[in-house]
């Protein structure tokens, strides 16, 4: 049996901000990833390697993209 443990976290207001941020920023790439994927072409669906590929570009047209590490840009693509 595997354990997990878990931990009460009690971040300052500063983190705790900065974190709601953040998971709202993961949020917003995750529709519009789904966005994209959902008002291609029922022929043309783009593949995540596609999705990937425009990573740069959404970053160019909407900085908060940027905010993001490019693992984890990627990630959401894959998830």
């Amino acid at each position: 049996m595997e354990y997990s443990h878990r931990y009460h976290a009690y971040p300052t207001q500063e983190v705790a901000e900065w974190l709601e941020h953040q998971l709202d920023v993961h949020r917003q790439l995750y529709n519009h990833v789904r966005w994209d994927y959902e008002n291609s072409p029922e022929d043309d669906k783009p593949s995540e390697y596609d999705q990937n590929n425009k990573l740069p570009e959404w970053k160019r047209k909407w900085p908060v993209f940027g905010e993001l590490h490019s693992k984890a840009a990627q990630a959401i693509v894959a998830g």
